[in-house]
């Protein structure tokens, strides 16, 4: 009866260690794995929660801008364009935006209208950071002004000055024709 109860208890261990103590663990780990990935989820969602409050409050500024350039609208790129451009690297801390007219070239399904090529080139310091500015207010453009399409970015040593690189972005713009918006 002995010797019964003690293979009884053994098979009973062996059963329990081979079948359930395994499940045990894995639930333990499935549990911390779970649990790890709930705080991953949180942080992931306060920065979506983040990302879209500072997204409401650049739109609120679009807004001002594109409201500024309104009546800009109803005129020539050649009129606007180069002060716009000086303005906009100005408020990025980038001054002397050289804005050149490369092409014109009249819209035939809009009377009125022309599609006009320019380059617009910066000479700033050769820092990472300053470059970084550059191409921070370069991708503002396009959300604050509609009607001017960044087509190219060129980055390249400055000749004249080798602390510096010139950075020459090329846009065009679909808007009145110079003769039409008077």
């Amino acid at each position: 009866m002995v010797t019964f109860c003690g293979l009884t208890l053994t098979a009973g261990w062996q059963f329990y260690d081979q079948t359930i103590a395994p499940l045990e663990q894995q639930e333990e780990v499935a549990l911390r794995e779970a649990t790890d990935f709930k705080g991953r989820i949180d942080a992931a969602l306060r920065m979506i929660a983040e990302t879209w409050v500072l997204e409401q409050g650049s739109s609120g500024i679009r807004s001002d801008l594109r409201s500024l350039h309104a009546d800009e609208s109803s005129s020539s790129a050649l009129v606007w364009f180069p002060d716009r451009m000086e303005k906009h690297f100005g408020r990025w801390g980038v001054a002397g935006a050289v804005s050149r007219l490369n092409s014109s070239l009249s819209e035939p399904d809009l009377p009125g209208f022309e599609r006009t090529y320019w380059a617009v080139e910066l000479a700033v310091k050769n820092s990472t950071r300053d470059i970084r500015e550059v191409f921070l207010a370069i991708t503002e453009i396009e959300p604050v002004d509609p009607a001017i399409r960044v087509l190219d970015v060129a980055v390249r040593a400055d000749a004249n000055d080798p602390t510096r690189r010139l950075v020459v972005m090329n846009a065009m713009i679909l808007s009145r024709k110079a003769e039409a918006a008077r």
